[in-house]
């Protein structure tokens, strides 16, 4: 755990190291049950009727064919297609229910503990997850221990890069100004973590009991808790 302890930055997956995966899953729930009725009753607001239209250029139906563009976005959402204007309109659902406070973040008892301990010792954090930046801060500031933001030094997401690609833990690394084997990510994927980890990055692979995920897959340190690193 030496280079653990002596870590100058840390970088977060949010499901599995700080919440529980199934937490997202539930989001994805969410934005699948008020989908229809989202795109419906604002259709009409450009930032909507933009996503709408951006369906029918991928999809070839006519631009104002709001019925055909729901059906395509609920099909990219039993798939889990991380399309532009799916992601948009979900960031729209989950603001109005975070907003509203139908969402809230349950955040575990041992990140939020470790997550102080590391700003107490001056180490930034920062998060790394396919969620929109905006969304990441929103689901931080609405969680179930209270704002956590304050603990949160920045947000990084797919405009940084994909998290099966090293060079994105590159571009991470470039951007916290600090070298490469003196950051640690936590993650419960071992690809994502092998691609931090051909970066350079220290890595740690993070098992919670809704982790889908056989640690024999994964060939360098483990933890199933965060505090006391």
């Amino acid at each position: 755990m030496n280079r653990l302890s002596s870590a100058n930055a840390v970088v977060l997956d949010l499901g599995g190291p700080i919440l529980p995966v199934e937490f997202l899953a539930d989001m994805r729930r969410y934005t699948r049950a008020r989908l229809e009725k989202f795109v419906l009753d604002h259709a009409e607001q450009p930032v909507v009727a933009a996503q709408i239209a951006a369906v029918a250029k991928t999809t070839g139906d006519a631009a104002d064919d709001v019925l055909a563009a729901i059906g395509t976005l609920e099909q990219w959402c039993d798939e889990e297609r991380s399309a532009a204007p799916l992601m948009a309109i979900e960031e729209m659902i989950w603001k109005a229910g975070f907003e509203a406070g139908a969402l809230r973040t349950p955040i575990f008892d041992d990140a939020f503990q470790q997550m102080r301990s590391w700003v107490g010792r001056r180490v930034p954090l920062y998060t790394f997850s396919t969620a929109p930046a905006s969304i990441q801060r929103l689901a931080l500031r609405l969680s179930d221990k209270g704002d956590l933001t304050a603990l949160i030094a920045g947000y990084f997401d797919p405009a940084t890069g994909k998290k099966l690609a090293p060079v994105s833990y590159t571009a991470i690394a470039r951007q916290v100004k600090r070298a490469q084997e003196t950051i640690v990510f936590f993650s419960d994927a071992p690809a994502e973590l092998r691609a931090a980890r051909d970066a350079g990055l220290t890595t740690v692979l993070v098992l919670r009991p809704d982790t889908k995920v056989d640690a024999r897959a994964w060939d360098g340190e483990v933890v199933t808790k965060l505090n006391g690193l």
